[in-house]
């Protein structure tokens, strides 16, 4: 934003709703306005705004904050138009079907995936996992960032992971540069990534990318479900499945953008 007039209400009133969108929870006001450095009067003031507009919602019980279904409103249109999301819709669907797991679709924003679809599996109503459409995750303990970092091109592959901090989630993140690289190395040579555990305890995910010209990667697809079911025996069996849709899809949005 560096260089521009920005109107300091709404950028503040953005930055709450950022905020409530990266809690894996509702806030209080005193974490809210401490986490983004702002007066508590002004906080609650802004909260109060963007709850008289559906965008927030208050619980008198807890006297915590979360986001409002009007949200959704936003999202709708901005996730409907994506000529990306429509035509890999059918893909996902037989995905999920080949390989009975829930079937993801990521692009890639401010160096992160951000989940734009789902097609969730049958196997899955009772288990839930982090991959919910809208969400926002870091790349290097996810498969489907990593599948994105291993197929850039070598200098914007680089400066991208500049940015990155290396999280740790699990036991099993990757938290080393060297590490990671030589992570972004086989999944070069395999053509698809695999998150073992690394974002999430107990959930695998099997991803390959989605190019929108000559190796230029511009999403991925994925498959994600519970370790206990996506084996090692299970994954050798299936990740030819999401390669497949994957390259498919590639030529799909080729198609599309007239390369």
């Amino acid at each position: 934003m560096e260089g521009k007039r920005l109107i300091k209400s709404v950028d503040r009133a953005a930055s709450i709703l950022e905020e409530l969108a990266r809690a894996e929870g509702p806030v209080g006001l005193k974490k809210l306005s401490t986490t983004l450095g702002l007066n508590a009067t002004t906080c609650f003031h802004l909260l109060a705004t963007l709850a008289a507009h559906g965008l927030v919602v208050h619980d008198p019980s807890t006297r915590k904050y979360r986001l409002g279904l009007k949200m959704l409103e936003f999202a709708r249109p901005v996730l409907e138009g994506l000529e990306l999301r429509s035509a890999a819709r059918p893909f996902l669907v037989e995905l999920m079907e080949l390989t009975e797991e829930t079937a993801n679709l990521v692009i890639f924003d401010q160096g992160e995936a951000v989940y734009i679809d789902q097609v969730v599996s049958r196997r899955s109503s009772m288990f839930r996992m982090f991959t919910q459409i809208g969400t926002r995750a870091p790349l290097h303990c996810t498969g489907v960032g990593k599948v994105y970092l291993a197929f850039l091109p070598e200098q914007q592959a680089e400066a991208t992971l500049g940015e990155q901090t290396l999280e740790r989630f699990t036991r099993n993140t990757i938290t080393a540069f060297d590490s990671l690289r030589a992570e972004l190395g086989r999944v070069r040579c395999n053509g698809f990534a695999l998150d073992d555990e690394e974002r999430e305890e107990g959930v695998r995910c099997v991803a390959a990318p989605i190019f929108g010209g000559p190796g230029l990667p511009v999403a991925a697809v994925s498959i994600s479900g519970p370790a206990s079911r996506l084996t090692d025996e299970r994954i050798a069996a299936v990740v030819r499945h999401v390669v497949d849709i994957a390259e498919r899809l590639s030529r799909s949005v080729q198609l599309i953008a007239g390369i």
